[in-house]
């Protein structure tokens, strides 16, 4: 889902394709000048909030791969902690424990965190799979 274009996104460029196509209709006409501008002027709207939408939407889907390449390097970073204690590498479960492991906690907060804003408005893209999307 996160790769695919949401609805919202997919809907302003539809009705963009379709007012471009009355567009090119209105060229062969004659006497509709009115209508003519009010496409121009519908357009330039739509294609402001397509933009706007699009780059909303990169923005979330960086963010949430940042959130995964994050959550998968502190679960990789506990399995070497885990490791290394096992070795009875102290310096290096240190080192994971109460260096690596608190940074990536910090980054996962702050990413995070960063999603939780730019979504407070519209979201439109969502990191998890719930029982309404299987549905």
């Amino acid at each position: 889902e996160i790769d695919s274009m949401p609805t919202e996104l997919d809907e302003l460029e539809r009705k963009l394709r379709q007012l471009e196509i009355e567009k090119q209709a209105l060229k062969k006409e004659e006497g509709v000048e009115d209508r003519f501008l009010a496409n121009e002027k519908e357009r330039e709207r739509l294609a402001i909030l397509r933009d706007a939408l699009r780059e909303q939407w990169l923005k979330e889907k960086d963010l949430i791969a940042r959130i995964g390449q994050i959550k998968e390097r502190a679960e990789e970073a506990k399995r070497e902690e885990v490791s290394a204690e096992r070795e009875g590498d102290l310096a290096r479960v240190a080192q994971i424990r109460y260096g690596t492991i608190v940074q990536l906690a910090t980054a996962l907060k702050e990413t995070t965190e960063e999603l939780f804003e730019l979504q407070k408005i519209q979201k439109l893209l969502k990191e998890v799979v719930d029982e309404e999307d299987i549905a």
